[in-house]
């Protein structure tokens, strides 16, 4: 069970399974943001909706979408084990759930501490994407 062909699958789950979600997102976060007086400004300023879309709405939209994404990292990380389980793949989600049955727990300690340490460092790279994204938003000591 190794390659590509047998990879395409779990690869598909992991990447399907958060895009609904983050499509909604992101429509709703645009449709709210088409009703701000800014928008019908710069649209009544002659403006295409195209334009006040890319130089507007969609700078707008960057901060919630960026917390979306950082967040969904970690939350893939706690799913493996269920699509490692369906598909039968070996990876970490196989072995912390092998870890749990054995009663392993220095396996369970440092998985837990590597997921730990991956959504601290998601809420930081998040932190740091906020300043690029928003430049009112800056970091400080």
């Amino acid at each position: 069970m190794t390659g590509l062909p047998y990879m395409i699958l779990p690869i598909s789950t992991y990447a399907l399974s958060s895009f609904a979600f983050v499509a909604k997102l992101t429509a709703n976060i645009s449709a709210e943001e088409l009703n701000y007086n800014y928008v019908r400004t710069a649209l009544s300023k002659g403006l295409s909706i195209k334009q006040v879309v890319r130089k507007h709405v969609f700078k707008n939209t960057w901060i919630p979408l960026i917390t979306i994404f950082t967040q969904i990292l970690p939350a893939a990380v706690g799913g493996t084990l269920i699509v490692e389980l369906i598909f039968n793949y070996p990876g970490i989600g196989k072995t912390a759930y092998d870890a749990v049955l054995n009663n392993n727990y220095p396996v369970i300690v440092a998985i837990f501490t590597i997921s730990g340490l991956l959504t601290l460092s998601s809420y930081l790279f998040a932190d740091v994407l906020y300043a690029f994204a928003d430049p009112k938003i800056k970091m400080q000591r």
